[in-house]
């Protein structure tokens, strides 16, 4: 169950990460709310390219204005000051 859970806290991590990215390239490549940007776009912000699922769930980046999401663990809500993460889904930890 640790390990599940380990791994759900890592694609969460990870979502942010990706929403954090996609608002930066959307500031540098001047777009705008809607815009998508593709894997390749995002994924030169990360040392090793576009992240994956720890669970093996597949990612979607989504427009900006949206949340990138996981098809195992959902969306990931941002942070609270003082409160741990928590997926934003009611299916049990993969």
């Amino acid at each position: 169950r640790q390990h599940k859970r380990a791994k759900a806290t890592s694609c969460t991590t990870q979502l942010q990460n990706i929403d954090s990215t996609k608002e930066m390239w959307a500031k540098t490549d001047k777009k705008a709310d809607g815009d998508t940007p593709t894997e390749d776009q995002v994924g030169k912000y990360f040392k090793d390219g576009m992240p994956s699922c720890p669970s093996g769930g597949a990612y979607t980046i989504g427009a900006v204005g949206n949340q990138a999401t996981c098809s195992i663990h959902g969306t990931a809500p941002p942070p609270s000051p003082g409160k741990p993460l928590r997926l934003n889904v009611d299916s049990d930890w993969e």
